[in-house]
């Protein structure tokens, strides 16, 4: 291929982003427009705080609405909008260059939701992408080590529960409405479940890709769900198209691995499980048990040689069943206290209070 052509196809890749990256500015601020309106004739807008989230290539009106109660996108005092001028302008991983950097407090926060070693791969950590930020909520200890704007956190990643169709209907079926009113565990017929992609970049990628394929070929007895590459096994039964919602809450366990295994570095993958009333057997972030309670989640080490039998081992017992009600608390947390907005709610009011 010409180095014309490829500077054409690059030329080209360049304009498509940048149209999506429009089209989705545009149809998440006119959904907001509206939602605002419809709260402003009904209760009112003035006592309320405004907080707009944006990312790369969209903005988060699907997710704000079906992650706070009745798709409001209030929380307390706080309402989540995108909006030109609101009181503070988070941005998740990289700005969308068509969603103004403004604020009325000045106040810009970055968070990130990819793993530390990911951050250096895209370029997260650079000065010249940080340097417009008055705020860096990340688990990458090249940052936060520094102090200052820069603060140790978790990503707390949006849930992930089903495949998207706001683009389509406006509507998600897993919404926090519908979680909260899940306030028992759902009848498991499933011991263990697996949902892993194609996708194979990371060192995490392909240590997690490598013991899945190892628990395949030792004819562990798994529910596999996920990519293409997964079809060769007896285990597999498919791609998972509605989602986790009805795989993982018909399953007792769910094997849970990160991207990467850091501190903080704790992501949807845990707390989709658990909202799911499903125990994590969980491979991430050392300090978990800061957040979650005890008896939510079991640890595994995939890269002991006894992991496998270890897991036979768990998948055996009635630890599941025992820890139903800490499985209970957990989702609680979750539903209430650590995710996205909620954490972002609290970090307002304590910067509101400072001022």
């Amino acid at each position: 291929m010409s180095v014309i052509n490829k500077i054409q196809i690059r030329e080209l890749l360049i304009s498509k982003f940048k149209l999506r990256s429009l089209f989705s500015f545009y149809r998440d601020y006119r959904a907001s427009h509206r939602r605002l309106f419809g709260i402003k004739q009904n209760n009112g807008i003035k006592n309320y705080k405004t907080i707009s989230i944006s990312v790369q290539d969209h903005t988060f009106e699907e997710y704000i609405t079906s992650q706070t109660k009745e798709n409001t996108g209030i929380i307390e005092n706080v309402l989540f909008a995108t909006k030109i001028m609101p009181d503070v302008q988070v941005v998740i991983n990289k700005p969308n260059p068509y969603v103004p950097l403004w604020s009325k407090t000045g106040e810009k926060w970055l968070i990130h939701i990819e793993p530390p070693g990911y951050i250096k791969q895209l370029g997260m950590n650079r000065s010249k992408n940080l340097d417009k930020f008055t705020r860096v909520y990340t688990s990458d200890p090249a940052l936060y080590s520094q102090g200052g704007k820069y603060i140790a956190s978790p990503p707390y990643v949006h849930w992930h529960l089903e495949i998207s169709s706001y683009s389509k209907t406006n509507q998600c079926l897993y919404d926090f409405d519908f979680l909260e009113s899940q306030t028992e565990a759902p009848i498991k017929s499933v011991n263990l479940t697996v949902i892993n992609s194609n996708i194979n970049n990371l060192p995490g990628h392909q240590n997690r890709a490598q013991f899945i394929q190892n628990l395949c070929e030792s004819g562990f007895d798994l529910a596999l769900y996920g990519g293409s590459k997964w079809t060769k096994y007896s285990q597999y039964i498919n791609s998972a198209p509605n989602g986790k919602w009805p795989i993982y809450s018909i399953s007792r366990y769910v094997l849970v691995i990160e991207n990467e295994v850091a501190p903080y570095y704790w992501t949807e993958k845990i707390t989709d499980t658990l909202l799911c009333w499903s125990m994590p057997i969980y491979f991430g972030a050392p300090n978990i048990g800061e957040y979650l309670p005890q008896g939510s989640y079991i640890n595994i080490d995939i890269n002991n040689p006894d992991a496998i039998d270890i897991l036979k081992q768990i998948i055996e017992s009635d630890f599941y069943e025992k820890n139903i009600s800490n499985i209970a608390k957990a989702r609680q947390l979750i539903l209430n206290n650590l995710n996205l907005f909620s954490f972002i709610k609290d970090e307002f009011n304590l910067f509101h209070l400072k001022q």
